[in-house]
């Protein structure tokens, strides 16, 4: 009997008797697979009949049906990919189940079930399994679901929350921890497609984040884009916007607005991706528009306890309590935050709240002290501690919530519009009216009545608070005694809160960060008005000193006077009180030069040292009254600032019976005093500073002695100069600062006024300054740097460094001078003069521009060696321009020319001679034939008396 095939049917028409094989045992994938189709089956039955009856409404309203949509046909393999994920992983083991040795009915039996579901875990944790997978946990190792490409993928811009570790993990193990919905997209054939994605407005609120939670968040969503393999440039231009926004030394009291400015900012990126780049004009824009809207979105503060104390409302949950940003007296709903308006308002910082992201015990998930540094208060300090904690202002700005009362509204409106001076304008008014003045300075008389405008600087649209500088934070009794006596002359406003300032500038304000510096061992303080904000502005850069022209009466100015002055001549001294400070500042621009202190706004009324036009200001005022005193038959009047010096001639003289002259003049201090004082110019007492009419005086940092025609370097700055350049020169062999080195070179210049021969011993030290490699790094200077500044040391080593200002008399021999590649020509008087040049003198720098100088020094030796006037200027002729400007100059970068200009200023100083090169056509230079050699006949040779230097003879012969 034969056996009947497999699968074959024996009787098809009578009773079955079909023989199939035992149904094998599934795999514990497939009965995963196999509930979630049941389950996805009836959930698809339930929806379709919803929207049966959704159709059958719309049709009886005489809608179309087709708006109720079907269902994704892939929704299946949306709903599965988690047991096939986890099959991947070898979470589940994708080994069937072993059969049993008899058949099984269908496992539709709870105790089959059961059986089957005992048979798959055994499986799951077997040793078998989980040895393969010990080391599979890792806390830190953080997977990005699929489903946040798929947002990508769609357009969507992904929530920041979403990529906390606590939210990672959660959709790691369990994914369906989010909603989804249904979105539509376009296909490139114009067909609209469904697809199911992350509900993401169910996401935590982006807007919860603490500061250290949007850190952390923000590093894993770096990650993302890394292990998505985004561009290079892309993900770096992404690690420089987060960097950006990092680096802004006020970013932990900007937070809230750098947070929505990201958010915006990844919003767009998610849609149309870019390459961020934070340099842009875009960037900056962005950033001051989300700090802009941050203070228009502030809301009326809560009320407080005492000194400031901060009252919390109830949690909403989710990321915990937002964290406290600057003067944000408006939380969101259920966090509600107020700060008191102290005098002394706590650090925001220091009220800030814990709680993070999924964090039941509040505090935040992940520290970010490694990129915020902020002052912290322990546990233990007590609420007036932390109430006393002083503020480090940093680059902020303040909401304008108008909270304050009428009346002191009205007070800080009264006190902003407050013109202070000490000017008179209608004396001020009078005398140039009198002086026919008037049209000179058509807006002198307006500036000291309503105030004067500092320039024209842009409409603020945002609020600049900068940090003080530490100088100024290391010596806070300097800083408090100078604004105690500001505000008690009136010159400054008493300290307001920032609300109160808001209403006092009428908006948007500036501060600029104080400082201190000792200059002579007296504090002086700074306002930098040159510190920048985030946009690279500062309120300095708006500003143009040539807007306010204004004279400068120089040393050169006073040396000419004092020479041509008159015997008799004397000098009074005067010093203008609080020169800058006296002119006062037209109310719309007072918003840029206020000043920040322990969290206190003092408004400024006068124009502020640090200002860049507060000089043209206040020498509007000082030229106008110059003129007014020329106008009335005083015309010596020199200024520097606030220094006045006046000088006056007598107009008649007797000899007295012992041979003293007696000396006549028209003019006193006190008619002086007398046609300032109706204009309110104030005047430091004579006694303390400045002195009556004299005939020895300071001006521009110099002595200066009027009888006697001479200008001194004081012994006080000899001295200093003296060990600044001695302490330099202990230096030697290491290298200098560029700070150190400039200074010096400065210093040395200001010297040369007085020492005329230092100009030459500058070039060496000048040069090293200007090619300074690098201004941060610390250089050595050449063995020339060395050796000019041991002379210099020698030179201010001499008491008493002066120079006579003797009238010159101008005496004409008839000189001329020149040279050629043969040797050098002088002629004086018809009568010349020869050296020829010796070979090899062509090398090592020195060239026919050598040469010429020398034919100069060969004429100031003949000069001095023939003649012995002094007080003289000699005119000489020249054809070489390089020479005659050097000359005038007093220095030069060619070394062998510069030595001969050192020999020059060194024979000619003592005696207080000059010599006043002019340009000659090369043809009519009487000294040019005999510079080649064609000499002239004997009897006109000149006597030449005198040997040159040393370092000449090697090179030159006397012919």
């Amino acid at each position: 009997m034969s056996q009947p095939t497999t699968g074959a049917t024996a009787n098809p028409t009578g009773p079955t008797s079909t023989v199939n094989p035992k149904p094998g045992p599934k795999s514990a994938e497939d009965v995963a697979l196999d509930k979630l189709r049941a389950k996805m089956n009836k959930d698809v039955a339930m929806r379709n009949a919803k929207r049966a009856d959704r159709r059958k409404e719309l049709t009886a309203q005489g809608k179309d049906p087709k708006d109720v949509s079907e269902d994704e046909k892939d929704e299946s393999d949306i709903l599965i990919h988690t047991v096939r994920k986890a099959v991947e992983a070898k979470v589940l083991s994708s080994s069937p189940v072993k059969a049993a040795a008899t058949t099984t009915a269908p496992a539709t039996s709870a105790t089959t079930t059961a059986t089957s579901m005992d048979a798959t875990l055994s499986t799951v944790f077997s040793d078998a399994v989980t040895e393969k997978n010990k080391t599979a946990y890792n806390p830190n190792d953080i997977a990005f679901h699929e489903d946040y490409k798929a947002l990508l993928v769609h357009k969507i811009s992904i929530p920041l929350s979403m990529f906390h570790p606590t939210y990672l993990h959660a959709m790691q193990y369990s994914d369906d921890s989010l909603p989804r919905i249904k979105i539509t997209r376009t296909g490139t054939d114009g067909a609209s497609k469904n697809f199911s994605v992350l509900d993401i407005s169910k996401a935590p609120a982006e807007a919860d984040l603490a500061r250290a939670d949007f850190l952390v968040c923000y590093n894993n969503l770096l990650e993302f884009f890394t292990a998505i393999g985004c561009g290079p440039r892309t993900l770096q231009g992404l690690n420089e916007h987060l960097h950006a926004m990092l680096s802004d030394p006020n970013f932990a009291m900007w937070f809230e607005a750098y947070k929505a400015f990201d958010r915006d900012f990844r919003a767009k990126f998610f849609k149309d991706p870019f390459i961020p780049d934070p340099s842009t004009k875009f960037w900056l824009d962005g950033v001051q528009t989300a700090k802009d809207n941050y203070l228009l979105n502030q809301r009326e503060p809560q009320a407080t306890g005492e000194q400031g104390q901060v009252r919390r409302g109830r949690n909403n949950g989710g990321f915990g309590n937002k964290r406290f940003t600057p003067y944000d007296v408006s939380q969101r709903d259920g966090d509600v935050v107020s700060l008191a308006i102290a005098r002394t308002p706590a650090h925001p910082q220091h009220l800030a709240k814990a709680g993070g992201p999924f964090s039941s015990s509040g505090g935040t998930a992940c520290s970010s002290a490694s990129l915020i540094t902020s002052s912290s208060v322990s546990a233990s300090t007590s609420q007036s501690a932390r109430s006393s904690l002083q503020p480090t202002m940093a680059s902020t700005c303040a909401p304008y919530a108008p909270t304050l009362t009428t009346e002191r509204r009205n007070a800080l409106v009264t006190e902003a519009h407050k013109v202070v001076t000490p000017y008179k304008p209608a004396g001020w008014r009078h005398a140039l009216q009198k002086y026919n003045l008037i049209d000179k300075y058509p807006n002198l008389i307006f500036d000291i009545t309503h105030g004067s405008p500092i320039g024209n600087p842009p409409s603020l649209t945002s609020t600049f608070l900068p940090p003080n500088m530490p100088s100024a934070e290391e010596n806070p009794e300097i800083i408090e005694n100078y604004l105690q006596d500001e505000i008690a002359a009136g010159r400054m406003g008493e300290g307001m809160t920032i609300e109160e300032a808001f209403e006092f500038f009428g908006g948007h304000f500036r501060t600029a960060p104080l400082g201190v510096v000792f200059d002579q061992e007296k504090p002086r303080i700074i306002h930098n008005l040159s510190a920048r904000d985030t946009g690279g502005s500062s309120t300095n850069s708006w500003l143009d000193a040539k807007d306010w022209p204004t004279r400068w009466y120089t040393a050169s100015m006073y040396e000419e006077a004092v020479v041509q002055a008159p015997p008799g001549t004397q000098v009074a001294a005067l010093d203008w009180v609080k020169a800058y400070r006296c002119s006062p500042v037209i109310f719309g621009h007072k918003r840029y030069i206020a000043t920040l202190w322990k969290g206190r706004v003092y408004p400024d009324h006068c124009a502020p040292f640090g200002l860049t036009t507060s000089g043209g200001i206040q020498g509007c005022v000082a030229d106008a009254f110059n003129d007014i005193l020329n106008a009335a038959g005083i015309p010596g009047v020199f200024k520097w600032v606030d220094d006045h010096n006046i000088l006056r001639s007598p107009i008649a003289q007797r000899t007295l019976d012992n041979g003293d002259v007696q000396y006549s003049y028209d003019f006193d201090l006190q008619t002086i005093f007398d046609i300032s004082q109706p204009l309110g110019i104030l005047w430091h007492d004579v006694s303390v500073k400045g002195h009556d009419f004299q005939y020895v005086t300071s001006y521009v940092g110099f002595m200066w002695d009027i009888a006697e025609k001479r200008v001194y370097l004081s012994e006080k700055k000899r001295e200093k100069y003296l060990k600044k350049v001695s302490d330099f020169l202990l230096r030697r062999p290491s290298s200098v600062s560029y700070k150190e080195a400039s200074s010096l070179h400065g210093t040395l210049q200001h010297v040369c006024f007085v020492c005329k021969a230092g100009k030459a011993y500058l070039p060496a030290l000048s040069a090293f300054v200007a090619h300074f490699p690098n201004k941060w790094v610390a250089h050595h200077p050449s063995k020339t740097v060395w050796s000019d500044l041991e002379w210099w040391r020698d030179c201010l080593a001499q008491p008493s460094l002066s120079r006579s200002l003797m009238t010159r008399q101008r005496i004409i021999l008839d000189i001329w001078v020149d040279a050629s590649y043969w040797g050098i020509g002088l002629v004086v008087s018809n009568q010349w003069a020869a050296w020829r040049l010796k070979d090899g003198w062509h090398a090592e720098g020195r060239d026919i521009g050598w040469a010429e100088s020398i034919a100069v020094e060969v004429a100031a030796r003949y000069i001095t060696s023939s003649t012995s006037v002094i007080d003289a200027d000699f005119p000489l002729n020249s054809d070489n321009t390089s020479v005659i400007d050097t000359h005038k100059i007093g220095r030069s970068r060619n070394v062998h020319r510069n030595a001969s200009l050192r020999r020059l200023s060194l024979l000619l100083a003592p005696r207080n001679l000059t010599l006043s090169p002019s340009y000659v056509e090369s043809a009519v230079n009487l000294a040019d034939p005999i510079s080649r050699g064609e000499l002239g006949p004997q009897e006109h040779r000149l006597d030449i008396n005198f040997l040159l230097p040393e370092e000449l003879t090697p090179w030159l012969d006397h012919v």
